[in-house]
């Protein structure tokens, strides 16, 4: 798919409301010349836009004092290709747009070169060989990332379980123990049993408990035996037969 022409831009930098005028189809090769500030960095955001699809490289040129969004649309080999409501309706991953964008992400200007530029730089000087490379680096590189990701979430979860003190690879390298389960069983009972000694020491200490004070008369019923029972009530009887004998006697003398 190759451009054509560009039939309109609206509120896009420079471009508040521009159409195609005349003939304007772009040719194997064209020439855009104009002085600073007239839109050409405008035209190349643009075109990254329509090669990446991120929108955000036309929505960061939106026209400043308008409130209507960016619109793009461009005629292509295979039909229009249009940019409304901050997306484009089709894409064109095989153009090329080397800009000053492109110079500041693939070559080195400074005296350091990080590592994005590195692999970028890798494309520019190996071509189609070293992008070929560049991308299953960026595959195998993907790829790392999610199992250094898998990785890190496994040791964290480990590591919730592991003793103060002891790292999550000291925890995995534990020997298996088949009895574990009976030594749990027997920590926690030591562990309620301490916890059990630990509330008896908080608990305060006995008290004397005293006796109620007996009466008399029922600690010298306490102090005798069998024997002395059966001859105190037997004295008793004694005397109270004759009590009722001589009680008898004496109510007869005063009848008569």
């Amino acid at each position: 798919m190759s451009l054509n022409k560009i039939i309109s831009i609206k509120n896009t930098g420079r471009f508040q409301n521009c159409s195609a005028s005349g003939d304007v189809s772009l040719k194997a090769q064209n020439l855009v010349f104009a002085e600073n500030g007239r839109g050409k960095t405008t035209l190349c955001a643009i075109l990254r836009s329509l090669q990446s699809g991120d929108p955000a490289h036309i929505q960061g040129r939106k026209t400043l004092g308008y409130c209507d969004e960016p619109e793009v649309h461009i005629l292509t080999a295979d039909g229009p290709v249009k940019f409304t409501d901050g997306t484009w309706d089709a894409d064109m991953h095989e153009l090329a747009v080397f800009d000053g964008t492109y110079i500041s992400e693939n070559v080195h200007d400074g005296d350091a070169i990080d590592t994005e530029q590195r692999r970028n730089l890798y494309r520019v000087i190996i071509g189609s060989q070293g992008v070929t490379l560049a991308r299953r680096v960026e595959a195998l590189d993907a790829a790392l990332r999610e199992i250094t990701g898998a990785i890190n979430t496994a040791r964290a979860a480990v590591r919730r379980h592991a003793p103060e003190g002891m790292s999550a690879d000291s925890l995995v390298a534990l020997a298996e123990d088949d009895h574990i389960d009976a030594k749990i069983t027997d920590k926690q009972s030591e562990l309620e049993a301490a916890k059990n000694a630990d509330k008896i020491k908080q608990r305060h200490g006995l008290r004397t408990a005293s006796l109620p004070e007996l009466p008399g008369e029922l600690s010298a019923a306490l102090s005798k035996t069998i024997e002395g029972i059966a001859k105190d009530a037997e004295q008793r009887v004694t005397v109270h037969m004759r009590e009722q004998t001589h009680r008898a006697d004496n109510h007869l003398q005063w009848t008569r």
